[in-house]
């Protein structure tokens, strides 16, 4: 889980080393403007469940199908991507 970071604008590289994390929780990091590189996200291979709150900047790339980086994230069996408080589409 990944929280309440309004300062963070990258997660680590070393994500991508966790092969077996199954769950991933991002809530109120409102400058994250990407999970991983895209090419990066297939070797998460044991992800099940992601879970985006309060990151308009993520919900803008990865929104269910129609975000550029959605491809990357489509394979999880479980997204969850909420839509940020006060942003109009």
């Amino acid at each position: 889980m990944v929280g309440n970071c309004p300062n963070l604008k990258m997660l680590p590289n070393f994500l991508i080393n966790m092969l077996h994390l199954k769950r991933l929780y991002i809530y109120d990091c409102p400058l994250l403007n990407r999970i991983l590189l895209p090419s990066d996200m297939p070797l998460l291979t044991g992800l099940e469940d992601l879970r985006i709150d309060g990151c308009p900047e993520l919900y803008r790339k990865y929104h269910p199908q129609c975000g550029e980086h959605w491809p990357a994230i489509s394979q999880i069996k479980s997204v969850f991507i909420g839509e940020p408080k006060g942003e109009v589409e």
